[in-house]
């Protein structure tokens, strides 16, 4: 795991990750991915 090499390897590939899938969620978030799931039209 090249992570560890550093010193704060770990926290910053942690940070990355979330900073990514919070990104995703943003970007899906404006595609319109994200509405309202409770009315299903049935």
């Amino acid at each position: 795991m090249p992570e560890l090499r550093l010193s704060y390897g770990y926290f910053m590939v942690l940070v990355l990750m979330g900073l990514l899938a919070l990104m995703q969620c943003v970007w899906l978030w404006r595609r319109g991915w994200f509405q309202d799931w409770t009315i299903t039209g049935r």
